[in-house]
C-alpha cells in the first residue's frame, strides 16, 4: 500500500479488535450514499488512540525518523510502524505491524475478506 490512502466521504467505525491476535478492524459499511463496504485491518496493533466513530478517513505511515505526535506513544519496535489516521474531527494514532484495505460489495456483517481464520 503507498503511503497515505483516503476515503474522505466515509462514515468509519470501530467494528472490532482480537485480543488474541492483535488485530484492529475499522469498517464503512454500505449506505444510501456509498454502494460499497470499506474494511481496514491493522496487524500486530499494541497501541490505539482514536475516535471509536468518525467520517471521512485517511492511513498515512508516520516517518521513522519523525517525533511521536504523543508523549504516551510506546516505543515503536523494529517491525512496527506509527499509523496516523486523519479524521473530519482530528487525528488518530495506531501502532501496529502492518494495516491492508479492501472494498467490496459485502453486506454490513459480513466476514471481512481481510480475515481468513473467522477470528473477528
Amino acid at each position: 500500500m503507498d503511503n497515505s490512502t483516503i476515503w474522505p466521504d466515509r462514515q468509519f467505525q470501530i467494528w472490532s479488535y482480537v485480543v488474541s491476535h492483535n488485530q484492529l478492524l475499522l469498517r464503512s459499511p454500505k449506505s444510501q450514499r456509498a454502494i460499497t463496504r470499506v474494511d481496514i485491518l491493522f496487524k500486530g496493533v499494541s497501541f490505539i488512540h482514536m475516535e471509536t466513530g468518525f467520517s471521512g478517513l485517511s492511513v498515512q505511515v508516520l516517518d521513522e525518523k519523525a517525533q511521536k505526535p504523543l508523549p504516551n506513544i510506546p516505543d515503536i519496535l523494529e517491525d512496527q510502524k506509527l499509523f496516523v489516521l486523519h479524521t473530519s474531527s482530528g487525528l488518530g494514532y495506531i501502532v501496529a505491524a502492518a494495516y491492508a484495505a479492501v472494498e467490496d460489495d459485502k453486506e454490513h456483517y459480513d466476514a471481512s475478506a481481510l480475515i481468513s481464520d473467522g477470528h473477528l
